[in-house]
């Protein structure tokens, strides 16, 4: 029933897809083509992970990353979000630090040898763990803003006309992404955090990624 539906929602989405390169093309040509494309092949990128590196994604996470995935490039990239709507791209860093904390876990869960690392470790350790890891990943995102702007003449980190007259190059933006993504990144790891407290094992496995030769905490 679950391949069933989340064969439904690839449907939909490479439906969605289509569509949006077709109406877009007037506007953008090949390029949107290309987009569309790549975006397709992201899309089929959690099941290449799970089939390359012999480990299983809960279903709840890959609706999380595919929807993810569909606000940042098809909405923002594909249909212009980015462009549209001023604050587009802080939405998006404030969805995307609701899923890293989810990642922290499960990188901890895939890298460790033990089948049940989570259990072993202190739960404050592991709260600390995913809001660093969350930063880390949020820094990252600008890094690849900046090479992006820098090489191929993009403008992530939005320029900012000042009250003064001058114009600040990317540095309100920034700080501004970095801090929506991390108040939410703080929310979803405070919420993992008293899950593990209270031993809700269960609800943590339905976003937690692990290797097909152990079981789900």
């Amino acid at each position: 029933m679950k391949n069933r539906f989340l064969g439904f929602v690839y449907v939909i989405l490479y439906l969605l897809l289509v569509i949006s390169a077709v109406t877009r093309f007037g506007e953008k040509g090949w390029s949107v083509v290309w987009m569309s494309f790549a975006l397709g092949v992201l899309y089929l990128l959690p099941a290449i992970l799970e089939r390359l590196l012999g480990i299983i994604i809960p279903p709840l996470l890959k609706y999380m990353i595919l929807a993810f995935m569909f606000l940042c490039l098809q909405m923002g990239a594909i249909m212009s979000f980015y462009e549209r709507f001023e604050g587009w791209d802080s939405f998006i860093h404030l969805v995307s630090g609701f899923i890293t904390p989810a990642l922290a876990l499960s990188v901890i869960n895939i890298l460790n040898r033990n089948p049940m690392p989570l259990r072993t470790l202190a739960p404050g350790f592991i709260f600390v763990f995913m809001i660093l890891f969350a930063a880390g990943i949020s820094l990252l995102w600008e890094y690849i803003e900046l090479i992006s702007d820098t090489i191929l003449g993009t403008n992530h980190l939005n320029d900012t006309p000042l009250g003064n007259g001058q114009v600040d190059i990317g540095l309100i933006d920034t700080m501004t992404d970095l801090l929506f993504s991390q108040l939410s990144s703080l929310l979803a790891s405070f919420c993992l955090y008293r899950a593990i407290k209270r031993d809700r094992w269960l609800s943590i496995s339905r976003i937690l990624i692990t290797r097909e030769n152990h079981q789900a905490n």
